[in-house]
């Protein structure tokens, strides 16, 4: 049975490789419920069991899990299970340094088996819907899709409602998940229209 615990990701005030820094990552890509991508680097001179962590499967990097989390779940993800990784709170205010807790759920080689299968049968029902549009839809509650595992597009697995929050996200993470200058440009010319229409009344 898939297991859920709560940890903080480690790393996030540093610059990638690219020199974007990943607090300006955090401040503008993340939001509450986004699923982020995990990836082994077994390789890593610091750490065997590394977990780096991304904003997405092509996103920019996040930060890593930490030391501990990392030494239990690398293992499990060497053997091939599925491990996934959802923003719970983002801390931190402007000016602050920004931390990410996240909300990780580890799933059994059965559990991951299961969404593998799941997956390559809405893969199938997609195509299908593809050369016949016509044919009828799936009912949405029957299929919540997520992009955890690597290698495989979308993974779906019936009945599971946590990653669908993620896929989509409310007004209010949409409006967070802009960068801060926009915010404040679009805050900028909503007053601007407010006080141009007041003035011709």
């Amino acid at each position: 049975m898939s297991d859920n615990f709560y940890s903080k990701l480690a790393g996030v005030s540093k610059k990638n490789e690219d020199g974007r820094r990943r607090q300006e990552v955090i401040e503008e890509d993340l939001y509450e419920g986004l699923v982020l991508h995990l990836e082994r680097e077994p390789e890593n001179p610091y750490d065997p069991n590394a977990v780096a962590v991304f904003a997405s499967e092509y996103g920019d990097q996040v930060g890593y899990l930490n030391g501990k989390v990392a030494e239990e779940l690398a293992p499990l993800m060497d053997r091939g299970q599925l491990v996934t990784c959802q923003v719970a709170e983002i801390t931190g205010d402007y000016g602050q340094t920004r931390g990410v807790n996240v909300l990780i759920t580890k799933y059994t080689l059965d559990e991951t088996q299961e969404l593998i299968e799941a997956a390559k049968a809405r893969k199938s029902v997609d195509e299908a819907q593809k050369s016949q549009p016509e044919a009828p839809n799936p009912s949405s509650s029957e299929w919540t899709e997520t992009n955890l595992l690597p290698g495989v597009e979308n993974y779906v697995s019936p009945g599971k409602s946590s990653a669908s929050t993620a896929g989509k996200p409310t007004l209010k993470q949409r409006w967070n998940s802009l960068p801060k200058k926009t915010r404040t440009w679009i805050i900028v010319l909503v007053i601007v229209l407010i006080l141009y229409l007041y003035g011709s009344l």
